[in-house]
């Protein structure tokens, strides 16, 4: 297999990405999935394809470069098929405290669940393990850093009464008067920064992207949302700014929801994990084989020429009324004329979604019709 430069960047020699970074509400909202679809989708830390197995499908492709990520996924879905029930299976996973010796002893349960690579991979990382999976993705490391820090601009005693409020006019004030100030702004900035990004990723990564205020960008996200949608309900930012859930049994992905667990157990043989590019995978896909595809920001790291590409495939293997949804966050990719008979974009939905979505991180998001 054809080794990509994003594989060969050292931030893909790890998990990356552990907990849940996409609204996966966004994406089912998005793909319109019926029940028996085919989906394909990016991996990353997991939970959007876990999550995409709320409409049921007959199977979600969840592909990565990275074969570490498709390690977690199927961690977590071994963790449901081992657990005895849903605090056993957020406890192990990380959602719920708990003692290095319970997830000890837990993971011999789980690891019965595993596939073989998988299991080699986990069986050599017991402290992984014993910290809870969800809180070890070099990413989640360091924005967990960054939000000790922020708390010296905004203390948790002005951060929490945002999340507990239940009256949407309320938390709009509150947010105006008390936390977007210029200082805060100035925090979101300086955490997103160029440096900031190269450092987390490797310095060669987004050699595609035209670097802009992402810090405004995602400042200005959670404003619009402050003002659109409770934030009690957001376990995206409150995980950041609190470091914790505050409703993890109500407020969490598809697979970490009390109320969804054994339907997710039951679902999760749905679930293929594929360790390859992309394009190696849609290449060996039948035409008019997929329901819809969920792809992250893939596109923030590929050229242009590798974007209008896969844009090709897509539509090849695509169903007719299929849906494409993908995230844009540092390069802003929309299909071109030359794809614009089969590719039919739905603004209105985009734009809506946009402001309902819980992450809060990425600068936009495309919805799109494939027509044939």
């Amino acid at each position: 297999m054809r080794v990509s430069r994003v594989q060969r960047l050292s931030a893909f020699q790890q998990v990356v990405y552990s907990g849940c970074w996409e609204d996966t509400e966004t994406e089912l909202g998005a793909l319109d999935l019926q029940k028996g679809a085919r989906v394909l989708s990016i991996t990353a830390s997991g939970s959007r394809s876990l999550g995409l197995l709320e409409a049921n499908p007959s199977e979600v492709i969840s592909v990565d470069l990275n074969p570490s990520q498709n390690f977690l996924l199927d961690l977590k879905r071994a963790s449901a098929l081992g657990a005895r029930d849903w605090e056993q299976h957020a406890s192990f996973l990380g959602l719920l405290p708990t003692s290095t010796a319970v997830r000890r002893s837990q993971y011999v349960r789980v690891r019965r669940h595993l596939e073989p690579d998988a299991r080699a991979y986990w069986d050599g990382r017991d402290r992984a393990i014993t910290r809870g999976v969800t809180n070890i993705g070099r990413q989640d490391r360091i924005v967990a850093t960054g939000a000790s820090v922020a708390w010296r601009v905004l203390p948790e005693s002005k951060l929490r009464p945002l999340f507990e409020m239940t009256d949407l006019e309320e938390q709009a004030q509150y947010f105006d008067a008390h936390i977007d100030t210029p200082v805060a702004r100035s925090v979101a900035r300086l955490a997103t920064s160029k440096w900031a990004l190269r450092w987390i990723y490797g310095k060669n990564l987004y050699e595609q992207a035209g670097f802009f205020a992402m810090g405004e960008m995602i400042f200005d996200n959670i404003a619009k949302h402050a003002h659109a949608r409770l934030m009690r309900e957001n376990f995206f930012l409150s995980r950041v700014l609190l470091g914790e859930y505050i409703d993890p049994q109500k407020f969490n992905s598809y697979y970490l929801r009390e109320a969804t667990f054994k339907e997710f157990r039951e679902r999760s043989h749905a679930i293929t994990p594929v360790t390859a590019p992309l394009e190696e995978v849609l290449a060996g896909l039948p035409d008019n084989s997929l329901d819809g595809l969920s792809l992250s920001d893939i596109f923030d790291w590929i050229a242009p020429h590798d974007f209008d590409r896969l844009l090709h495939e897509i539509v090849r293997v695509a169903k007719d009324g299929a849906r494409l949804c993908y995230r844009i966050c540092l390069v802003d990719r929309q299909p071109g004329a030359e794809h614009a008979e089969h590719l039919k974009a739905d603004r209105a939905l985009s734009a809506r979604l946009h402001v309902l979505d819980r992450s809060c991180f990425y600068r936009d998001l495309y919805v799109g019709t494939v027509r044939k």
